[in-house]
């Protein structure tokens, strides 16, 4: 099957992710807590800390993000009211649970950076310092935003020290927690509106060898760029080279502009003379489409040039609305070198099953195909519930 069917995967993962995240804080995880939380600090109320949390009557209505503010502010009513005593225990709770068995890299705990953004804004240097050391442990991309809507300014110089460091969680961390659409994480406005503030950031990071910082970077930039499209353009002008890691990034960070068949975009990747590739013979396989019968079609096409030519092929997806109106989705079919003048045939399924983020309405949609950027006609199909 076509790229269709891979976003629908992908779409179908995200969704159980979302039912499914929350019960990561289960009898096992919350066993370890309480016995981390035991050994680290003796005086704490961990009955009253239960029936503030998650033995509140609330707690099963509660999301991910809700059960781990609740847990945030959980340690906040029951540790000491010393906030550097605070802090080192939390980092203290960070150790012990790793030694009963969380694993670096956990969702569940990303309450314990969370508690910093909460009550560390008055303490910049201790939260920094907590970010740092729990990072690798539970992210604190979402903490550090708090940091970054109060002062901005004050901020960059701890960001610049991540950039440096040995340790890709940190270098990700200055890249990812300072990303101005970070989902789930809000717009920081400030830094959305100067994307040089980004792009001061992101160019030390430009050949970094980790593939984690890599897409971090890519994703910053892809961010930037839909606010700011001929800026990242004249950014990635300015630093485009041949080292492969630098390729990789200005490829994911340029997606949404090679989708939208931007003709700088696709020109730094050698997507040219669309005008030479012709279409024909444009068919659908099946006559009903409907939630269990996908979307089927084929396709002719070739180039009339001399030497091969690199060709990203798309198809674009008009799909019905509720008010009548088109949403347009664009997926890749292909992106590779063809032969001169040879005739190739495709073909691509598209599946119709309900996905979280997208609601079918029955009724005429259309299909466009798109050869280095440039669509050609669209065809109409009929999708019935």
């Amino acid at each position: 099957m076509g790229g269709r069917r891979n976003f629908s995967e992908c779409q179908k993962t995200k969704l159980l992710m979302s039912t499914l995240l929350k019960d990561l804080y289960n009898d096992v995880f919350f066993e370890k807590l309480i016995g981390s939380l035991k050994k680290i600090y003796p005086p704490f109320n961990l009955e009253a800390f239960e029936a503030f949390s998650y033995k509140n009557p609330l707690w099963p209505s509660l999301s991910l993000k809700e059960r781990s503010n609740l847990l945030s502010n959980s340690l906040h009513e029951f540790l000491s009211d010393d906030f550097t005593k605070n802090q080192k225990l939390i980092i203290q709770l960070k150790d012990e649970l790793l030694q009963n068995g969380i694993k670096e890299g956990n969702l569940e705990c990303i309450f314990l950076p969370q508690y910093f953004a909460g009550y560390g804004l008055n303490h910049f240097e201790k939260s920094f310092e907590a970010l740092e050391k729990l990072t690798a442990f539970s992210s604190g991309e979402f903490a550090i935003r708090a940091f970054l809507k109060k002062d901005l300014q004050k901020c960059i110089p701890y960001l610049r020290k991540w950039l440096n460091s040995e340790d890709p969680h940190l270098r990700r961390l200055a890249s990812e927690g300072s990303r101005p659409l970070l989902p789930w994480g809000g717009v920081l406005v400030e830094i959305k509106e100067s994307p040089e503030i980004s792009f001061s950031l992101l160019e030390p990071l430009l050949e970094d060898p980790s593939k984690y910082v890599q897409k971090s970077v890519a994703n910053h930039l892809n961010d930037v760029s839909k606010n700011h499209p001929s800026l990242v353009l004249d950014f990635v002008e300015k630093h485009f080279s041949s080292h492969v890691n630098t390729l990789w990034i200005f490829k994911h960070a340029l997606r949404t502009l090679l989708k939208e068949g931007n003709p700088r975009a696709l020109q730094f990747f050698g997507y040219s003379h669309a005008n030479s590739i012709k279409m024909e013979k444009f068919a659908f396989l099946n006559p009903n489409v409907n939630p269990e019968i996908p979307l089927a079609f084929s396709f002719d096409f070739w180039h009339d040039l001399n030497s091969p030519l690199l060709i990203r092929i798309e198809y674009h997806l008009y799909f019905l609305r509720k008010n009548g109106d088109y949403g347009k989705k664009v997926f890749k079919i292909s992106e590779k070198s063809y032969l001169p003048k040879t005739k190739y045939t495709l073909e691509r399924k598209h599946s119709f099953k309900a996905i979280s983020t997208r609601t079918y309405y029955p009724g005429i949609q259309k299909i466009a195909l798109a050869f280095n950027g440039i669509p050609f006609e669209s065809y109409a199909f009929n999708y019935q519930d």
